[in-house]
């Protein structure tokens, strides 16, 4: 489990411990990045919290205006939907996707992993270990060992990979800087805490404070922009949503004042945090729109603001790429507040993911089907 859910002085030194493996493997994994001279489009593959992790990297991509590169995310199930309907998609060999599940058994990603073999374009793996199910096909791979942190050791080695790729296509001068911001995130040296362990830290008795007016049916709504939408998928969605199946939406400030604005009514009955990126972030501007229609129509609201949290260590250029982990950071001791707040416990169990095997049942179903009866059929 997650070590930020309950930060405390002795789990800030076993973070970094949990992310050793990763720290001493980005290097390696930015200078792979780099031998990718040839490439001209990066796809990133993935479900739940890594799809979160493509889509905010992604979206830094087009924060910094890509000349010679082209940058997407998919989800897994969508992606083997269009190369099985546009093959030549994967027959490219100055093509490159990027698989990640944390767990290496999402199916779908690990459909389209074995769909990608022998295919011309290349590929590469984030996951586990070469022990999971997603490393069987041949593809290369990076890996996070098996980890508390398995959030953060995934997006430290996707960024890295990136960054080196930008470094080759883009002649990006940012990589040492990421780099180093990395190496950070979870270790600022002797007696130094970490820009995500103080995030934590910081965020624990705003979440109390938040949970204490919280109540099981109440709606939350995360509003974001840029890159920081990977606060409100990886946390509001992986988290709240699947681990208590609370009512969570994720609204994106571009789409904010074109109809979702007049959700807002008197007596409405919902919680608002606004998570607002670093103001090197292109997109912040957006939620300082919001956040004064907030402020103006007297709507009770929780702001998450980057600048007002510690980057130490975070080099300020590459804020607004990292910066949205810490802020994920700061949410994530909310987590058992608002569990506690709902009845819940972090140990319920979940009531259909991983029970139900959803990847293909309907030919499942459709295959049973045809040795039915026939007046059973009628039914299906």
């Amino acid at each position: 489990m997650d070590l930020l859910y309950a930060p405390s002085s002795s789990n800030a030194v076993e973070i970094s411990e949990q992310l050793h493996t990763t720290l001493q493997h980005l290097k390696t994994v930015a200078e792979c990045g780099r031998t990718s001279f040839a490439i001209q489009r990066v796809l990133f593959v993935s479900a739940g919290a890594g799809l979160a992790i493509a889509t905010s990297l992604k979206r830094y991509t087009e924060e910094i205006g890509l000349r010679n590169l082209q940058c997407e995310a998919y989800a897994s199930a969508r992606f083997l939907n269009l190369m099985r309907a546009n093959p030549w998609m994967v027959n490219d060999p100055n093509t490159l996707v990027t698989l990640s599940s944390k767990s290496g058994k999402t199916p779908e990603t690990v459909a389209v992993a074995a769909f990608l073999k022998g295919k011309a374009c290349k590929t590469v793996i984030f996951t586990e270990s070469e022990a999971v199910e997603l490393a069987t096909f041949g593809h290369p791979g990076f890996f996070t060992g098996k980890t508390t942190q398995a959030f953060h050791a995934t997006y430290m080695l996707m960024a890295s990979f990136l960054g080196g790729v930008l470094e080759a296509r883009e002649n990006w001068k940012l990589l040492p800087a990421l780099l180093s911001s990395l190496d950070a995130l979870p270790d600022r040296g002797v007696n130094k805490s970490s820009a995500l362990f103080n995030a934590a830290e910081k965020g624990g008795p705003a979440g109390e404070a938040f949970a204490a007016g919280f109540a099981e049916d109440d709606p939350l709504y995360f509003i974001a922009s840029g890159p920081a939408g990977i606060v409100s998928h990886a946390f509001g969605l992986c988290v709240l949503q699947e681990r208590f199946g609370l009512d969570i939406h994720i609204v994106d400030s571009a789409n904010f004042f074109h109809s979702f604005v007049e959700t807002l009514r008197p007596g409405t009955r919902g919680h608002y945090i606004l998570i607002i990126p670093d103001p090197e972030d292109a997109s912040r501007g957006e939620m300082l729109d919001v956040k004064t229609f907030f402020d103006a129509q007297l709507f009770k609201v929780q702001v998450i603001d980057a600048k007002g949290l510690d980057m130490s260590g975070i080099d300020s250029q590459i804020r607004r790429m990292v910066g949205p982990i810490i802020s994920e950071a700061f949410l994530k001791p909310w987590t058992p507040a608002l569990a506690k707040a709902t009845g819940r416990t972090m140990h319920d169990p979940l009531l259909h993911m991983t029970k139900f095997d959803y990847y293909n049942c309907h030919h499942k179903l459709l295959k049973s089907a045809d040795h039915l009866p026939l007046q059973h059929k009628t039914r299906i």
